[in-house]
């Protein structure tokens, strides 16, 4: 009667596996052996329920009873040879010696699994799991159960984003739809983490097309309170967070590269942080295809701009403060550059006839084409107003001429914001640096004055200021005839 009485107190009264007692005296005896040096290897498996909560509290505790049953039946089944123990409401522990220790990965695949195919068919309990295994750097039981709990709960968040990403497409009756593998996912990690070594302060993505199972920044999930490091559906998810201006150029933009229409994007736009607030954001990514050609993965890079003194939060560009600490850097390197200002003309009527949001808008697609004609080959700058400015390295000025040409003809004739065509005129003044006693303002003072040739004088034809004043008599800038003379087309 004794034996009967301790062995009862040790059991679970719901599922009549071990319960919380059993697994500490489990537990201080495995101690034991690790003290003494003859424990031999073992795993610990943390379980938990998912639902169970909104189970108790919408279909009361007689259904939550049964649920962790069922959980602690397919625990159970699935691991058959080890102990199992129920530790609290909706937490199990399995501990894994022997054989079991052996193929314990098998064991745990096949766990997931079936919890996967749960979710799949909107039946059946989903338990998230974590594994760890005893290693030379563990010292206690605790030890080994504390990073199995951690990756318990990575685990449960991961299942919940694939309940609400299954849900959201009604996807309970396509018992097709498809699932990571394990394979995949270990790739997946794999590539991550080669890819966040070099993201140099940004948050990085890295996305498996072919199930559209993605791993972001911890960093990105923490800022903004994503649902989870790895998401089904990471594009839809991150297109709630943009700012609605600007969700219909994200979404066209991701639609194209899953329809393998284009190898990659570069595109600025908001993002909003709990607060409410908006960040500006640079959003770089490219596809990384199979060797039959297809989509296989999509990475790149989330630069946040926010609101730095140094970028202007309606584009996302550097603004003026940015354009001169660059322009004296690369005097001060001797780094020979073009520099071009472009902007519109009579902007106030666009302001004056649809509004100021409707000429935010004209102003980022302007930015947008502009940035899209420089690419790699330059970076772009707002000033202010109408007025943008980009200083490249690599573009001659010939192809300088070309682009802003082909910007000029955009403008006039293909120019649409949403179904709305509109014409802008557009002026522009370059200056090639390749002397390097001026400084900063003086080459914007010579800018400005060929820009002003191309607004008052040249009808919106490219100026070009020829740099051939020195340092005595730039201190005569102000004399109209001495910089006109330095202009030429």
């Amino acid at each position: 009667a004794l034996n009967l009485a301790n062995e009862m107190a040790r059991r679970d009264s719901l599922t009549s596996t071990r319960n919380k007692t059993a697994y500490h005296e489990f537990e201080q005896n495995l101690q034991k052996e690790i003290d003494a040096g003859e424990n031999e290897p073992f795993a610990i498996l943390v379980c938990d329920l998912n639902d169970l909560k909104v189970i108790n509290d919408t279909q009361g505790h007689k259904a939550g009873d049964e649920y962790i049953r069922n959980a602690c039946k397919l625990i159970c089944r699935t691991f058959a040879h080890c102990p199992v123990f129920r530790v609290g409401g909706d937490e199990f522990v399995v501990v894994m010696r022997g054989q079991d220790y052996v193929e314990k990965e098998t064991l745990v695949s096949a766990f997931s699994r079936k919890i996967e195919e749960n979710i799949r068919i909107g039946q059946g309990p989903i338990v998230a799991s974590g594994l760890a295994v005893f290693g030379s750097e563990d010292k206690t039981v605790e030890d080994v159960f504390k990073r199995a709990d951690g990756r318990m709960y990575q685990e449960k968040a991961r299942l919940k984003e694939m309940r609400l990403l299954m849900d959201s497409y009604s996807l309970k009756e396509n018992a097709s739809v498809k699932v990571i593998s394990d394979d995949r996912r270990k790739m997946l990690d794999t590539l991550y983490q080669s890819y966040e070594v070099v993201s140099e302060g940004s948050y990085v993505y890295l996305c498996d097309m072919k199930y559209d199972f993605s791993r972001w920044s911890k960093s990105a999930v923490d800022t903004y309170e994503l649902p989870s490091e790895y998401m089904y559906g990471a594009g839809d998810i991150w297109e709630n967070y943009i700012h609605p201006d600007d969700r219909d150029a994200y979404h066209k933009g991701l639609e194209e590269i899953f329809k393998g229409a284009t190898s990659g994007h570069d595109m600025q736009y908001r993002v909003r942080r709990p607060d409410g607030e908006y960040d500006v954001c640079t959003c770089r990514g490219v596809v990384i295809r199979d060797v039959f050609g297809e989509p296989d993965y999509f990475v790149g890079t989330i630069r946040i701009h926010g609101s730095h003194s140094h970028i202007d939060v309606l584009t996302g560009f550097r603004n003026q403060y940015g354009f001169f600490d660059d322009l004296d850097s690369c005097i001060k390197r001797q780094a020979a550059v073009n520099v071009v200002i472009i902007g519109i003309k009579k902007f106030s009527e666009i302001n004056e006839v649809f509004g100021y949001h409707f000429g935010n808008r004209v102003l980022q697609l302007y930015a947008r084409k502009i940035f899209d004609e420089t690419r790699n080959s330059g970076t772009c700058y707002r000033i202010d107003g109408t007025k943008f400015a980009v200083i490249s390295h690599d573009l001659t000025m010939d192809e300088i001429k070309d682009k802003y040409q082909a910007c000029r003809d955009y403008f006039r004739d293909s120019f649409f914001v949403g179904d709305k065509k509109i014409m802008l005129e557009v002026n522009c003044g370059a200056l090639k640096i390749d002397r390097f006693e001026l400084d900063s303002q003086t080459v914007y003072a010579c800018l400005n004055f060929a820009y002003d040739e191309s607004k008052t004088r040249r009808q919106g034809d490219l100026v070009l200021f020829k740099n051939d004043l020195n340092k005595d008599n730039r201190q005569r800038l102000e004399k109209l005839h001495a910089i006109r003379a330095s202009i030429r087309n």
